[in-house]
């Protein structure tokens, strides 16, 4: 029983030691995944490879295995990215179908980026259009975050008078 309790101590030793060492490339004491993409902080995740483009190589993930990661595919992502946050911050509710399509992308950055321009813009109108996507989408999670998000733009605006009395105490039902 105490070679056990020996090996398991020395085991969760070895894996916090693993945990704390930097990666290559990353800063000290800091999560090895924090520079990575949302979409590439999973250790399996290798990005597809299309056609005649350069390659960079990240840091080896934590099987040794460096990863490819296809620079043109990143810069285009970010494009379209930085073009939703352009959209959102028109707060034109004119925009909206213009988000839309970005909503069923085959990239989770890119329709991450766009639920988040729709709430930006913060038009109730962007409510169904959420919805319509959340019945569409395979993965469960972001499908309740469409709605968690459907749900939050119908909410009733709340003035500043309403909040300082609730905060005061003195709100009337």
């Amino acid at each position: 029983m105490k070679s056990f309790k020996l090996v398991a101590a020395a085991s969760l030793l070895a894996a916090a030691v693993w945990m704390a060492w930097p990666a290559p490339g990353s800063k000290p004491g800091g999560d090895r995944t924090q520079d990575l993409p949302a979409s590439d902080k999973h250790a399996n995740h290798v990005p597809p490879v299309t056609g005649n483009t350069r390659f960079a190589t990240r840091p080896a993930d934590p099987a040794g295995a460096p990863q490819a990661v296809n620079t043109s595919q990143d810069a285009s992502r970010q494009d379209v990215i930085g073009k939703l946050q352009e959209l959102a911050v028109t707060y034109d509710p004119a925009q909206l179908p213009v988000i839309r399509p970005y909503l069923m992308n085959a990239d989770p950055a890119i329709r991450a980026a766009a639920v988040n321009a729709m709430v930006i813009l913060g038009d109730a109108a962007a409510a169904p259009m959420l919805r319509d996507a959340a019945r569409l989408l395979a993965s469960p999670d972001e499908a309740k975050t469409c709605l968690r998000q459907a749900a939050y733009l119908e909410l009733p605006p709340v003035s500043s008078e309403e909040l300082a009395a609730k905060a005061d105490g003195t709100a009337t039902k």
